[in-house]
């Protein structure tokens, strides 16, 4: 439980107690806050350079077709966010010069149909040829096959709407043998933990159930794996690969889309 969670619970507790007179009074507000420093308050884990092969080499396939590899070589060669790259369709990117327009757009998402990138800034980037070859086929994919996106009507009801998504999964209750739909997901930390697993990246934790193979919505949840990065960790590796390669502070901030500050204090490793 991390620390503002667990001081909550027992304010919260102490407070219940003490209404109904079971104590005199709340000794949780006797206790100093603990103050933490700034520059603790975030993540500034970096990947090493030799991740990304590993992954990408790695023997692993998810069993609903999701592009697990594609999609790490595209946050650390784009230092996009997990969800903006979740989120990308046929249409957001220019597929002759690789530009990729990341804005507010109208989208099937489990909120309703609109989809906005942090602060809902826009800006425009660019797709590396290596990674616009990658992503060939995945586009021919969204081309040829029905891709759709969930998201809740009036009542709060999931209801189906066509889409463009890129990295998508094969929906389990509408795809046929002869016919495969495709849907955006939501969660991909199944599919993230299983690659990093059969990369030797991770051990496979069990479950309570003891089990390491539990799933929910098609993919293995998060307790089942022991993963040392995350998504918005490949953010960092890009900027430090970008960093090494020459490109200046100016340039690396307007591909990730946040301030000189926020770079230099949370995006250079360590």
């Amino acid at each position: 439980m991390c620390r503002c969670k667990f001081r909550d619970f027992w304010n919260i507790t102490y407070k219940w107690l003490k209404k109904r007179k079971y104590i005199k009074q709340n000794p949780w507000l006797d206790v100093d806050s603990i103050s933490v420093p700034k520059e603790q308050k975030s993540r500034t884990v970096t990947p090493p350079p030799d991740i990304v092969p590993r992954l990408l080499n790695a023997k692993y396939e998810h069993r609903y077709e999701f592009p697990i590899k594609e999609f790490v070589y595209g946050l650390y060669r784009t230092g996009a966010r997990k969800e903006e790259l979740l989120f990308i369709e046929l249409d957001d990117v220019d597929w002759t010069t690789g530009k990729w327009t990341i804005q507010p757009k109208r989208c099937p998402t489990k909120f309703g149909m609109s989809w906005s990138p942090k602060y809902g800034n826009s800006r425009l980037t660019i797709l590396p040829p290596d990674v616009l070859q990658m992503l060939a086929p995945l586009r021919r994919r969204a081309m040829e096959h029905e891709v759709i996106g969930y998201t809740p009507d009036e009542d709060g009801k999931p209801i189906i709407a066509g889409a463009g998504f890129i990295f998508t999964a094969k929906d389990r209750t509408l795809s046929t043998p002869e016919k495969p739909v495709y849907k955006r997901v939501d969660c991909i930390r199944g599919a993230w933990g299983g690659l990093f697993v059969a990369a030797g990246l991770a051990e496979p934790k069990a479950s309570s159930s003891q089990s390491t193979t539990k799933y929910k919505n098609g993919v293995k949840t998060r307790k089942d794996f022991s993963v040392p990065y995350t998504r918005h960790d490949m953010r960092r590796a890009f900027n430090v690969a970008a960093k090494q390669a020459g490109m200046s502070i100016d340039d690396r901030c307007t591909i990730l889309g946040h301030g000189v500050t926020v770079n230099k204090e949370h995006y250079n490793g360590t």
